[in-house]
C-alpha cells in the first residue's frame, strides 16, 4: 500500500474495492472502503446498477440495459451497439447501429453501392488474372500503418509481438469470428484497435473501467 496522509484516520489502498456484487455478476467500483459500503449496499434486489455486459444470443455484442440478475437478457429492443455494412466486393465500409433483437437477429440495414475506386480494383483484379500474376502477398506480411509500428515501440516489445500472434492465429481460424482480449489499459487497447485494422478486422471496446476490454471480429471478406 502506498503512504497515505497521516491525518486519515483509517488506511485505504486506494485501489477498487473489486468484491463480487450480490448480482454475482459484476464487482464493485467503489475505491477501498468499509465492509458492507459496496457500491450495491443501498439497491433493493439481486442486482446492482451498472450495465449487464453479458453477450447478447441475438448478435454478440454487450448487453447494455442495466444489471438484471439472475435473469437472462430480454434481448426486446434494437441492439444499440455498432457493426459494418459492406458493399458487394467488400472494400466499402460503413458503421452502422446494430438494431438486432431476439425475434429479429437478422435485420434490414442499408446497403453501400461499389464506388469508383471498387471499380479500379475489380479492374487491377482481372488484368492480374489474364496476365497471370498473383495479386495477393507472396509472404504472410502484414503492412501496418505508422500508429501501429509507434506504439509497437512505445508498448513491450513481448506482449506487442504476443498480440501479433493472436491475430494471426485468429485470421488463419476460419471457424473463429470473434476474439476478445482481456481487460487491459487505454494505451494497450489503442494498439488493439490499430492492430485490427492493419489486419482488415472490426473492433471495438466494450465494458467501463477497469473492466474495459477490446473485442475484435472478422468482416465478410474473411
Amino acid at each position: 500500500m502506498k503512504n497515505r496522509p497521516c491525518w486519515l484516520e483509517e488506511a485505504r489502498c486506494g485501489l477498487p474495492c473489486g468484491k463480487k456484487l450480490k448480482c454475482g455478476t459484476h464487482t464493485c467500483r467503489k475505491e477501498c472502503h468499509r465492509p458492507g459500503e459496496c457500491e450495491d449496499a443501498e439497491i433493493p434486489g439481486s442486482y446492482c446498477a451498472q450495465p449487464c455486459g453479458k453477450t447478447r444470443k441475438s448478435c454478440e455484442h454487450a448487453c447494455q440495459d442495466s444489471c438484471h440478475a439472475p435473469y437472462q437478457c430480454k434481448e426486446d429492443r434494437p441492439c444499440q451497439s455498432k457493426t459494418f455494412i459492406t458493399c458487394e466486393c467488400q472494400n466499402r465500409k460503413k458503421e452502422v447501429k446494430c438494431l438486432a433483437t431476439k425475434t429479429n437477429p437478422t435485420p434490414d440495414r442499408d446497403t453501400l453501392k461499389c464506388d469508383d475506386e471498387c471499380l479500379r480494383l475489380q479492374r487491377n483484379q482481372r488484368l492480374a488474372a489474364a496476365l497471370n500474376v498473383d495479386p495477393d502477398h507472396t509472404d504472410d506480411h502484414i503492412p501496418y500503418s505508422d500508429t501501429t509500428l509507434k506504439l509497437f515501440r512505445e508498448l513491450s516489445l513481448t506482449w506487442a509481438q504476443n498480440q501479433e500472434r493472436e491475430f494471426r492465429v485468429f485470421a488463419s481460424e476460419p471457424s473463429e469470428k470473434r476474439l476478445r482480449f482481456r481487460p487491459m489499459p487505454k494505451a494497450q487497447r489503442a494498439f488493439i484497435h490499430n492492430l485490427a485494422a492493419d489486419f482488415g478486422f472490426d473492433s471495438e471496446s466494450q465494458d467501463p473501467e477497469p473492466h474495459r476490454h477490446v473485442s475484435v471480429f472478422k468482416t465478410p471478406r474473411f
